[in-house]
């Protein structure tokens, strides 16, 4: 659905990416995903990611365009260290196999960068 709204919402004008810029990010964002996905599956013999964060990864491209997916993937991945930084702080171990859910890393990388595409989304200056 967010895929579809976001495609959608550029379509209608509703937001300021263009049909192009959205599509593109969907293609993107499920094909970054993907490909690395693959590449880690051809080298561990398991899934790094599951399907969701492929789809979320899309959905995120078409409402903020090709340009953002890089920035939110960096975003979320210092995210998702930090979780695992503080987890283990608590007493958690991590393996080689240990699984992390990525998706709500995708959302805070997606979030700071909406945040940055919007002028004045949270402090108003005048």
């Amino acid at each position: 659905m967010l895929l579809i709204f976001g495609i959608g919402s550029s379509a209608a004008n509703l937001i300021d990416i263009s049909v192009n810029n959205s599509l593109l990010g969907a293609l993107g964002g499920y094909a970054l995903l993907f490909l690395i996905n693959t590449a880690y599956r051809a080298w561990r013999h398991t899934n790094g990611f599951g399907s969701g964060d492929l789809k979320l990864l899309a959905g995120l491209g078409a409402w903020l365009g090709w340009k953002a997916l890089m920035p939110i993937l960096l975003l979320s991945s210092i995210t998702a260290l930090f979780a695992a930084f503080c987890f283990s702080l608590g007493g958690k171990e991590f393996k080689a196999a240990s699984m992390i859910p990525f998706g709500p890393e995708l959302i805070v990388g997606g979030i700071i960068m909406y945040a940055k595409m919007v002028p004045n989304l949270f402090f108003r200056t005048s």
